[in-house]
């Protein structure tokens, strides 16, 4: 028995199109926010330099400067990701397609936080740093994805593994940006 194919239809290729370019946004996307962060903590991008900052503002809870080495890992595995769901075998799968656009939302709070910091402007700074945060965890709440199971797809727990460490780190620099703005405001910390 033979069994024949259906053509695609305009709107299966439309669909198609759209999850193609969404998939390849993402990847400019990262590139993109890789750059800004560069050219932010080199001081090129900005005035000041996030360890300018941390040096001026002493605050509570401010984690060793070897401690934010995480970024590179946590970078990599984003990277990773990126190019995984972009693959053909990952253009499919729909927990991907639901996560997209967040991913580009979070990507560009990113980079948003980071120009915002590095001019002092730590106001709207905070509200970008929250938005970012917001985004990591409607990523990580979509992905809904026990690491233990055998159920969810290998690039889905890479996906769940990258923004779950954003994430807590995120979280973290968002109680950080709250004492700095605090600071600024004249809300000075105890000796």
């Amino acid at each position: 028995a033979s069994t024949l194919k259906t053509p695609p239809t305009a709107v299966d290729m439309s669909t198609t199109i759209q999850t193609k370019l969404a998939a390849a946004a993402l990847i400019v996307a990262f590139v993109l926010m890789a750059i800004v962060n560069a050219l932010a903590t080199s001081g090129t991008l900005v005035t000041v330099t996030n360890t300018a900052v941390a040096n001026t503002h002493p605050v509570y809870g401010l984690p060793s400067g070897y401690a934010f080495s995480v970024w590179g890992i946590i970078y990599t595995l984003e990277a990773v990701f990126c190019v995984c769901q972009a693959l053909p075998s990952s253009l499919a799968n729909d927990e991907l397609a639901k996560i997209r656009l967040p991913v580009l939302g979070l990507f560009a709070a990113n980079a948003g936080w980071l120009f915002l910091f590095g001019f002092e402007a730590f106001w709207a700074a905070l509200i970008v740093i929250v938005v970012y945060d917001y985004f990591l965890f409607v990523v990580l709440t979509s992905l809904d994805v026990n690491m233990l199971s055998r159920r969810p797809a290998w690039v889905l727990k890479l996906a769940a593994a990258a923004f779950g460490a954003n994430a807590s780190w995120v979280t973290v620099a968002s109680c950080l940006q709250v004492q700095v703005n605090l600071l600024e405001e004249g809300w000075l910390t105890s000796p």
